[in-house]
């Protein structure tokens, strides 16, 4: 409504300068109010869960229309300050087409289609429902997969473990931005997502 005053407004006028002004006070307020939603909700996030899975995907559209890109990009300090862990699945991981229940592939699953049948096990699946489930379970073995990996190079006094995660590459954050493990008897991990 401001921004149609605005343009009524001669150009360079003290009435066109005043009302750039409300204009420009309004779209900081909107813009603020969205930034504060996005931190209270990345804190919530991090204050929830011991671990967070994301997939790596192009966050650009998705951040004009639902601001989720923010999220993304503020989860993992949250997540650091307090020594939890954000893991980072390849945008490439076929989580949509992948049946949760007996793990098999469908290939012919569209881009549009929201629901579909396993060809192995037969069970309705909801592809948003399903990618989310799976990039859990994939974060969740890319970590117990790197978790392994640095115990057992800790028990040959090895430097720096090598992971080989497959098409999984966990990025696991903690304090100070360095990658880091749990110490033995400690889980982090909260299963019951």
């Amino acid at each position: 409504k401001e921004q149609r005053k605005l343009s009524h407004c001669k150009k360079g006028s003290n009435r066109y300068f005043k009302q750039k002004a409300r204009v420009s006070k309004l779209s900081s307020t909107v813009a603020n109010q969205r930034l504060d939603f996005c931190h209270k909700l990345s804190r919530k996030i991090a204050n929830s869960y011991n671990a967070v899975c994301v997939e790596d995907i192009d966050l650009s559209a998705m951040a004009q229309t639902l601001n989720f890109g923010n999220v993304s990009h503020f989860s993992p300090d949250k997540l650091a300050e307090q020594g939890k862990y954000y893991i980072v699945i390849d945008k490439w991981y076929p989580s949509t087409k992948t049946c949760r229940h007996c793990e098999s592939k469908n290939p012919d699953v569209q881009l549009g289609q929201m629901e579909w049948v396993c060809p192995h096990c037969g069970a309705v699946i909801d592809r948003d429902l399903n990618a989310a489930i799976n990039i859990r379970n994939e974060g969740l073995r890319a970590f117990y997969a790197e978790e392994s990996l640095r115990k057992r190079a800790a028990s040959k006094d090895i430097q720096e473990p090598v992971g080989t995660l497959g098409l999984a590459r966990s990025v696991m954050y903690s304090v100070g931005g360095r990658k880091s493990s749990c110490k033995s008897g400690q889980s982090r991990i909260n299963d019951g997502s």
